[in-house]
């Protein structure tokens, strides 16, 4: 969910070796985003040109006014996404149910509200996202939820950490994970996509 911490979290899971997609989107950047680590910002036709020649490997148009798209290129070296129901539907249509895992992020609406306005988003899309938030993530189809608060923040991080170990462990039966938790499964794993 928008503010959740879910952007943060897999940045830093990345800086523990646990790598994340880093997705297209043509929204504006936000003063403390940086072009390569929170997303790619491109204008709308680079992303419509992106799904129009079937390099998507999921794609959405968030909220009705922008676009996200994950290629085929950063999945096959990368372990966590961070995508809505749509992308996560068509990861798993594209990939399989046993190729995917979905850990929900939640937080109070409240702490979801100080998050996006203290990060520097509009006030009217802030509450245009958490109501959007309401009916995108009602049905939404999760292995995990975590909830996120502003004082659990290494909890949770753990606690994906543990998550993503098991997936792999329970796919490739290694029991053997180097100091950051990820195994020869995962190199294994990331060469099945190339």
């Amino acid at each position: 969910k928008s503010g959740a911490g879910k952007d943060t979290l897999a940045q830093t899971l990345s800086k523990l070796g646990i790598t994340s997609v880093v997705s297209y989107t043509d929204r504006k950047k936000r003063i403390c985003e940086t072009d390569g680590v929170e997303h790619y910002f491109k204008d709308t036709a680079y992303l419509e040109d992106i799904i129009n020649k079937g390099k998507a490997i999921a794609h959405t148009k968030y909220n009705g006014s922008h676009y996200y798209a994950t290629t085929f290129d950063e999945v096959s070296h990368k372990h966590t996404f961070v995508v809505n129901q749509e992308g996560y539907d068509m990861l798993v249509k594209t990939l399989g149910k046993d190729n995917v895992l979905c850990v929900l992020i939640d937080a109070d609406e409240e702490v979801r509200e100080e998050r996006m306005i203290v990060r520097g988003d509009d006030i009217k899309d802030v509450n245009s996202r958490i109501e959007a938030d309401r009916e995108m993530f009602k049905d939404l189809k999760y292995d995990y939820i975590l909830k996120s608060t502003n004082d659990n923040f290494l909890e949770i991080l753990y606690e994906v950490k543990g998550i993503v170990k098991e997936f792999y462990r329970g796919k490739f039966n290694y029991n053997e994970f180097d100091k950051y938790g990820v195994s020869k499964a995962s190199i294994e794993y990331e060469n099945k996509f190339k």
